[in-house]
C-alpha cells in the first residue's frame, strides 16, 4: 500500500489523501489561518508575522506549467500580483480572482533576499503515483489529543502511541511513547472516549496535570493544551 500525505483540517473535517514519497505526513489545518496551494504542493500559513510557507512539497506532483516554481518552508509571502496580502482571507480571494490558466506572480522574502516565483493556476499533475480521495475523518477517530499525543486504547489501559503532531510540543513534552495514563487533573479514566471528554472541557492554553505510569514508577507531568489550528505533522516511515 502507497504511503500518503494528507491534508486535514480539523474545521471542515475534510481530508485529501495523496501517494506522497515514502513518508505519511499529516497536517492540521484551520482554514481560518492556512491555505493549501495545490499547484505546487505548498502550505501557507497566516502567524503573527504575516503569511509564510510552513510546508513545501514541490517534486511530482507540479505540471509542466509549474516546473521551475518552487517555494521553500520559511518564505515570507509579501506580494501577490502586486497586492499585499494580510490575512489567508485575502490571499484566498485574490487566489480565487486568478482565471484558471493564468498565472499569477507571488513577491517572496527569502532568508532577507526578494524572490518572485511564477505559479500557474492548474491542477496537480496526474501520474501514476498520486491519487486524490476525499474522505471524512475526525480526532476521534485518529484518538489524537492536541498537546498530549496519539492514545492508544487498544489494550486494557490508555497508552502514548505516538507524540503531539506539533514538532517543538513534542520536543518539550515531557511524555513518552509507551506511557500510561492513569489521571488527568485529578480525574481517574479508563477509556479514550473519556480522557478525550475530560480534555475537550480544558481552555486552550491551560496547564493539564496528568498521572502516568513510566516503566513501573508513577509520576505526575504537566503539559499545555494548544490553541486550536495552525499546521501540524505527523510523520511515519510506513502507514
Amino acid at each position: 500500500m502507497k504511503n500518503k500525505l494528507l491534508f486535514l483540517s480539523l474545521l471542515s473535517i475534510s481530508v485529501i489523501s495523496f501517494s506522497f514519497g515514502q513518508k505519511m505526513v499529516r497536517l492540521q489545518l484551520d482554514d481560518k489561518t492556512d491555505f493549501v496551494l495545490q499547484e505546487i504542493g505548498a502550505v501557507l500559513h497566516q502567524g503573527k508575522e504575516g503569511i509564510t510557507v510552513t510546508q513545501a512539497f514541490n517534486g511530482n506532483i507540479k505540471a509542466a506549467e509549474n516546473k521551475d516554481a518552487e517555494l521553500k518552508e520559511g518564505d515570507a509571502v509579501i506580494l501577490m500580483n502586486g497586492v499585499r496580502p494580510k490575512t489567508i482571507k485575502d490571499f484566498r480571494k485574490m487566489y480565487d480572482s486568478v482565471a484558471k490558466g493564468e498565472a499569477f506572480k507571488l513577491g517572496i522574502k527569502r532568508d532577507g533576499n526578494p524572490v518572485i516565483v511564477t505559479i500557474h493556476k492548474v491542477e496537480a499533475k496526474a501520474d501514476p503515483h498520486m491519487r486524490m480521495m476525499p474522505m471524512t475523518m475526525n480526532t476521534d477517530d485518529m484518538k489524537l489529543l492536541p498537546g498530549i499525543g496519539i492514545i492508544d486504547d487498544e489494550g486494557k489501559a490508555l497508552k502514548l502511541k505516538d507524540m503531539p503532531p506539533n514538532p517543538e510540543v513534542a520536543k518539550g513534552s515531557p511524555l513518552r511513547i509507551g506511557d500510561t495514563f492513569n489521571e488527568i487533573n485529578g480525574k481517574s479514566i479508563t477509556s479514550f472516549k473519556q480522557f478525550n471528554s475530560l480534555y475537550k472541557k480544558i481552555k486552550p492554553g491551560d496547564s493539564v496535570e496528568l498521572k502516568i505510569v513510566r516503566e513501573g514508577k508513577e509520576h505526575i507531568v504537566s503539559v499545555k493544551k494548544p490553541e486550536r489550528g495552525g499546521p501540524v505533522i505527523i510523520k511515519s516511515g510506513k502507514p
